[in-house]
């Protein structure tokens, strides 16, 4: 009984300690991303995309989870937060993907049944079981139905990613040999490579909301608490993190000039190639520029062809007139000899 009872505090110290670690780390990236915005882009309202709420919430929620004992409003407080973490994650989302900087609004990449979506997770993650303290037959079918939910959101959302890779991967060309001042189609190269990433991110985190919902059920039927907890704090974090990095990436993706080059003043050229849209240009234009470019190099071609031959011209006409002067030498000694 003593030894049970001397586990358990330190138990809950190290579950405390976990939280807290990441509810500082969410602190961290969001006043690092204030001082960043404030004194090197020059740029404060970029704190204010939906991608840095959801930072700065899920930090709070994880403060509240170790602060606040168990009870009724403790467990309300955390649902009415992850709905707006889940409301914030799928606008920025869909934002991300209806960006005109790849789709100019086109309404085959937008998330069309957000405010639906939203709405089922509202109703799916109401907690239930501590509130109506259900049985375990509930709770092995809520959370099966989260797990055939998660798949079917997962789905949808890479159904739209897929499209958008497809864009892209029409627009990208690896073997470019086009100048720098066509550089939306290498821009499309990089996004391109920067959604792939994204895509595999977005597998990890369904892959880590199946295992926390799997764990959830195994509860049901284990007398294993002290280990599926942190199992399940495991993937929850998991999940955060995923979708933080995912987020942060999209955000970097489309800001990277603001970010990399700060306060400084750019030029037209470079205002042209940062509000390029991507979605204008066709796989004609990249012909039209490739002919354009053949022709740049055909004219210095023959500019340097030209170059020779006047340098030809100029090397003949020297020598004619050493020949000449050879002459009249050998034909002045035969004369003096006679």
């Amino acid at each position: 009984m003593d030894s049970n009872t001397e586990e358990q505090p330190d138990e809950n110290k190290i579950y405390f300690y976990i939280h807290l670690f990441f509810a500082f780390t969410g602190m961290i990236i969001y006043i690092t991303a204030i001082l960043i915005f404030s004194l090197y882009v020059k740029y404060c309202a970029l704190i204010k995309r939906e991608v840095f709420t959801y930072i700065i919430i899920n930090s709070f929620k994880s403060f509240l989870e170790i602060i606040l004992s168990c009870s009724l409003k403790k467990d309300i407080i955390i649902y009415a937060i992850g709905i707006i973490e889940f409301y914030l994650i799928l606008t920025y989302i869909n934002k991300s993907f209806t960006t005109k900087k790849i789709s100019n609004n086109n309404p085959n990449f937008e998330l069309n049944y957000l405010y639906y979506i939203v709405l089922i997770f509202v109703v799916s993650s109401f907690p239930y079981e501590k509130i109506f303290n259900l049985s375990g037959k509930y709770i092995f079918t809520s959370n099966t139905v989260n797990i055939i939910l998660s798949i079917l959101l997962f789905r949808y959302i890479n159904i739209k990613m897929q499209l958008i890779l497809e864009l892209l991967k029409e627009k990208k060309m690896t073997n470019s040999v086009i100048p720098d001042l066509y550089l939306p189609y290498m821009k499309a190269n990089y996004y391109y490579s920067n959604f792939i990433i994204i895509n595999f991110i977005f597998y990890i985190c369904l892959f880590s909301t199946l295992i926390y919902y799997c764990i959830k059920i195994a509860d049901v039927f284990l007398e294993w608490k002290n280990i599926s907890r942190y199992i399940l704090l495991f993937c929850e974090e998991t999940t955060y993190n995923c979708i933080k990095l995912s987020c942060l990436i999209f955000f970097y993706t489309f800001n990277k000039n603001k970010l990399v080059k700060g306060g400084k003043k750019k030029g037209k050229k470079e205002e042209y190639v940062q509000n390029s849209n991507i979605a204008n240009f066709s796989v004609i234009d990249v012909d039209i520029q490739q002919d354009e470019n053949i022709n740049l190099t055909q004219r210095k071609r023959a500019k340097d062809r030209n170059k020779e031959t006047k340098l030809d011209k100029e090397e003949d006409n020297e020598n004619e007139e050493k020949e000449k002067t050879n002459n009249t030498k050998n034909n002045e000694e035969s004369e003096s000899l006679k």
